[in-house]
């Protein structure tokens, strides 16, 4: 079989359209390289069409099939067009979405950045309403402070009022009692001895002597000769000693309640002293422990 030819119809149209390519190469680049293509490589295809025409009479087929390497270039650029088109609108979803996305993002890091503040604002209020309250307890402490110190003031000098006071009514009572005695017997006054060993003790016993003289009007001697001598005890410091009967109960007793001395008195009773007018204070020397 003869290799087939174009017609000269067909012929004249296709080189007429490769001029116009020519003449519009930016325009048809595109189109002419895949005519170009399919009918110089695909010698078979055109041969096949030009076979076809002459078994075929003319028809609007056999010029389709003539003008297939047209429409097939032309279908490639669509598709190019259309897949490049898709890219481009996937892109530009994808950049709209990831613009949405870093806006809820930015508005989720600014909405996290007012919720802190939020809570900061709220923990500093409610650190300065903490710090208010426990000022005003601090305040209200202080002045519970100086009122119990002011109601301890207060008592001390009641009970240190109300000691001298027994002091002197029971000078009184004694001087009292002396006098009627008097009437019957000989009967001595009343005297005090205060006993005393260190040095360092010697302010205390004139503390003592101070108030017994002030409140009493008894003779008071001081005596630091140590003889007999005076133990240190763990539980007093002074020691009021009188005869049989506890003769000057009341006095040490006022002494202790109404701590008129910084220190601790107790009493002791002597069996073996009948000098029922006899006080003797006894100011004991400190424990020094090792």
């Amino acid at each position: 079989m003869a290799k087939p030819t174009l017609s000269a119809k067909v012929q004249t149209t296709w080189d007429a359209g490769a001029a116009h390519v020519a003449r519009n190469p930016r325009k048809y680049t595109a189109i002419g390289f895949v005519g170009a293509f399919v009918r110089d490589w695909f010698p078979w295809l055109k041969d096949g069409w030009t076979w076809g025409r002459s078994q075929l009479p003319e028809a609007p087929v056999t010029v389709m099939l003539e003008y297939l390497p047209y429409f097939v270039g032309f279908g490639f650029i669509a598709l190019v067009w259309w897949e490049t088109r898709k890219r481009q609108r996937g892109s530009a979803h994808q950049a709209l979405r990831n613009d949405e996305a870093g806006l809820r993002d930015s508005t989720t890091k600014e909405d996290g950045r007012q919720d802190l503040e939020r809570v900061k604002e709220q923990a500093l209020a409610y650190s300065q309403h903490q710090e208010e309250q426990l000022v005003a307890l601090a305040n209200r402490l202080q002045a519970m402070t100086i009122e119990r110190d002011g109601a301890n003031q207060a008592l001390a000098t009641c009970k240190r009022a109300f000691a001298q006071a027994r002091i002197r009514w029971f000078a009184d009572r004694v001087r009292m009692n002396i006098e009627k005695r008097r009437q019957i017997e000989t009967r001595p006054d009343v005297r005090v001895t205060v006993r005393f060993a260190a040095y360092d003790d010697y302010p205390l016993a004139q503390q003592i002597e101070a108030i017994l003289r002030e409140h009493t009007g008894w003779p008071i001697t001081l005596d630091n000769r140590n003889d007999p001598v005076l133990r240190p005890s763990d539980e007093f410091k002074v020691i009021f000693g009188s005869a049989m009967h506890g003769t000057f109960g009341e006095v040490a007793s006022a002494f202790s309640d109404g701590q008129l001395l910084s220190c601790h008195v107790g009493m002791r009773d002597d069996a073996n002293r009948f000098d029922q007018e006899h006080l003797i204070v006894e100011v004991l020397p400190t424990l020094v422990k090792p």
